[in-house]
């Protein structure tokens, strides 16, 4: 038996041995063969997927992205099996640097999505869960579970206020618009000492917008 043969023969020994559930006989056959093949992306995923059976997760995640860098793209069961070994790992954040690639190979799904932003909220990363959902609405806007989630997510986080004339409010819209997606947020007249009152005591952060008037009043409250 040529070498060649013999390394072949160990790599579908290997993938045998996966679908018979003997995970453990698999990786010690797929780390032979790719004694003699280390550039193998395909082997190089195959044992990233059986170390992820294993509970192995950072290994994993070392061969997976080692089979991501030889593989020829988009690979996207690589970068799926990447993207789930990263969460595992407890590393969601590198989960959602790979969605431009997940979505562009057709395989980024809602469900790794909510996941992923669950993940970061259990680490009390409340801006990067926000932007998760965010985006997860922007890919999927039909997905109508998404809007309480995200309602009750924004009311944890900072109130603001903007305050503007109206000759300003253009200047503002458009920043109003992007704080209102994150934030608890309102807007008001800054030219108004009553409402301007009243709002400084409602919100944590005020933003103003020309209105200088209103400003030096707001700095006596």
């Amino acid at each position: 038996m040529t070498n060649a043969r013999r390394d072949e023969g160990l790599y579908r020994s290997g993938l045998a041995l996966a679908a018979a559930g003997k995970h453990e006989h698999a990786l010690h056959a797929l780390r032979e063969y790719l004694l003699t093949a280390p550039r193998d992306g395909r082997a190089l995923n195959d044992a990233g997927a059986i170390l992820y059976a294993l509970g192995r997760f950072d290994e994993a995640v070392e061969h997976l992205a080692r089979a991501r860098e030889l593989l020829p793209p988009p690979a996207p069961q690589t970068l799926e099996n990447l993207a789930e070994a990263y969460l595992a790992a407890g590393r969601p954040a590198d989960t959602i640097r790979l969605w431009d690639d997940l979505r562009g190979a057709g395989v980024l799904e809602p469900g790794m999505v909510h996941r992923a932003a669950a993940a970061l909220l259990e680490r009390g990363d409340r801006p990067g869960a926000m932007e998760a959902l965010l985006r997860c609405r922007q890919h999927w806007p039909d997905q109508a579970a998404l809007g309480p989630i995200l309602e009750r997510l924004r009311a944890l986080r900072a109130r603001v206020a903007f305050f503007c004339g109206f000759d300003d409010l253009p200047a503002v819209q458009d920043l109003y618009e992007f704080v209102a997606r994150r934030f608890p947020t309102r807007l008001a007249d800054g030219d108004r000492p009553k409402e301007t009152f009243e709002l400084m005591q409602w919100c944590d952060i005020a933003w103003f917008e020309g209105c200088a008037g209103g400003l030096v009043q707001a700095s006596r409250l």
